[in-house]
């Protein structure tokens, strides 16, 4: 492969040797009969597929227990429409209410279980934690096959403690032999999938390659839930695409069309920006279980999509009220953030968090009321600080009611009566940094995060140099360009958006834009002398469009 002097500045920056033509090739051009990773190696997948095969022998009633987010859904769909495909009907879809139920199986949904005589309940993005649930469930005749991502709980020893369920799939248990650690929990639910059908395609007389149509769902929730953009999951996600802009879904494509996504050219920013928020909108502001049938094969999809948009608005708006008492200067001399108010629900604490996380680049732990006004719903991001939010609720758990998640993001539930302790625990917490390991990290980079360019040569050449690194996400993040203003440059701004709340900034002919820019941002932006931006295509106007990066 032949690259430009720019191509090869940024493998090297990607930690890439590039004398080692074979994984340049494989990061840069993923092929499915090459890259794809055999799913029967993953632990826990032989009894699962196993188990199924004899439940729909007998026409065993399945649960399909799923998560309420933009992973857990995702992930529902592709065993509805697996199930399906085997013309199996004895199995229903269960999505908890985050407000009422909160993250995670539950006693209440197990013991209906019991009595409606489920015998098998498979989890979708959850469940690797509930240890006492499953007990429970499987005590009581209801055999529970576990597919999940989140890391396990430990001992006070750092032993994983592991539930007594019938199976488990999970890439991060000990003793799991297969080679992507970080697949996300709908790509776990399809590793299921596509390990039944190597086994028992031809009985149940399934057409070769039928389970690539449910890589729509793969790509949406690879993106969507933040897993590392490389090795396999740069596979799944890079034919997830593809199949995005091939996919009948109805629901789904009016889901593009409300959120004025092109088909056709659809790419990661469009899931996550455009996508996931309206899914993940259903469990913030209503009934989980809509964003499922948004997203099945019937055109009822479509009304469902419509309530979507409608959550989507009015979750924009909760969020919008919650960040206007939020007092940013208060958080320099904390370590890690802990904030929260008794008119946050549930539903916005994941963005609280986000946000806050994003402006001030330390973990934040931020906490609303649901139901219970004494249980206060959690939600926490990590910062750029380094630390391991699992670790940190794990030493904690004396304090918690539950909590689960994984290195980066996570919920928890607290009594309102130990959050003074939860606050002190946090300002006194401490962690081993390890720094040989950072430093080995240090010693990859070889050039410095952005590269320096001239505007004269920011254009669409540029952005056909730089989009062959395309899907950018997690650990493949997009590259950053530092220009830099002299007198000469022409500066203008305007503000658009239905309340003009958003930015566009045009320098010298070329146009940046950032969303929810407030007037102090926009008088940042206007004196700034150096500017640090990623490139995306505008498919609509068709041309290149700069991204303020903070």
């Amino acid at each position: 492969m032949f690259f430009t002097d720019l191509q090869k500045n940024i493998l090297e920056s990607k930690g890439f040797d590039l004398k080692k033509k074979e994984e340049i090739e494989k990061f840069l051009s993923p092929d499915w009969d090459r890259d794809l990773l055999d799913s029967a190696k993953i632990k826990g997948i032989k009894e699962s597929v196993k188990r199924i095969k004899e439940a729909v022998e007998k026409k065993e009633k399945i649960i399909i227990y799923a998560d309420y987010d933009c992973d857990g859904i995702p992930g529902a769909v592709i065993l509805n429409d697996f199930f399906e495909k085997l013309n199996y009907r004895n199995f229903s879809i269960y999505i908890p209410h985050r407000h009422n139920e909160g993250y995670g199986l539950n006693m209440a949904a197990i013991q209906k279980f019991i009595k409606e005589k489920v015998s098998l309940l498979i989890t979708v993005d959850i469940g690797i934690t509930n240890l006492e649930e499953i007990k429970f469930a499987e005590e009581n005749g209801i055999n529970v096959i576990v597919t999940d991502h989140h890391l396990p709980i430990l001992d006070d020893k750092a032993k994983q403690i592991l539930p007594k369920a019938f199976s488990i799939i999970n890439t991060k248990q000990i003793g799991d032999k297969s080679e992507e650690k970080f697949l996300c929990g709908a790509s776990t639910a399809w590793k299921l999938v596509n390990a039944f059908l190597n086994k028992y395609r031809k009985e149940f007389d399934i057409g070769e390659g039928w389970e690539k149509w449910l890589l729509d769902m793969v790509g949406i929730a690879t993106v969507a839930d933040l897993v590392p953009l490389k090795n396999e999951n740069r596979l799944l996600a890079k034919y997830g695409l593809a199949v995005l802009k091939k996919t009948r879904r109805p629901g789904l494509l009016k889901i593009f069309s409300n959120a004025k996504i092109n088909q056709r050219k659809i790419n990661e920013d469009d899931i996550a920006f455009g996508i996931a928020p309206r899914i993940n909108a259903a469990s913030r502001m209503s009934e989980p279980i809509h964003a499922f049938y948004a997203l099945l094969q019937n055109e009822k999809s479509i009304n469902f999509a419509n309530e979507l948009e409608n959550y989507n608005k009015a979750r924009k708006q909760e969020t919008k009220d919650a960040e206007t008492v939020i007092d940013y200067e208060k958080f320099q001399e904390e370590k890690i953030i802990l904030i929260g108010d008794e008119k946050w629900t549930p539903g916005i604490i994941g963005l609280v968090a986000s946000k806050v996380c994003e402006t001030v680049k330390k973990t934040t732990f931020v906490w609303g009321v649901g139901e219970d006004k004494n249980i206060l719903k959690g939600s926490v991001r990590a910062g750029e600080d380094g630390y391991n939010v699992v670790e940190i609720m794990t030493e904690c758990q004396y304090l918690l009611e539950n909590f689960g998640g994984h290195e980066m993001a996570g919920g928890f539930a607290i009594h309102k009566n130990n959050l003074n302790k939860f606050q002190t625990f946090l300002k006194e917490y401490k962690v081993e940094k390890k720094e040989d390991s950072l430093e080995g990290n240090q010693k990859i980079k070889k050039i410095p995060e952005h590269i320096d360019m001239n505007i004269s040569d920011i254009n669409k050449k540029l952005f056909d140099e730089i989009k062959i690194f395309a899907p950018f996400g997690s650990e493949n993040e997009k590259i950053i360009f530092k220009i830099k203003l002299s007198k000469d440059n022409f500066l203008e701004a305007r503000r658009f958006g239905k309340n003009k709340e958003h930015l566009e900034i045009s320098l010298n002919g070329l146009r940046g834009i950032e969303f929810f820019a407030n007037e102090e941002r926009e008088k940042e932006l206007l004196s700034q002398k150096v500017f640090f931006i990623n490139l995306e295509w505008d498919n609509f106007k068709g041309d290149i469009v700069m991204r303020f990066v903070k």
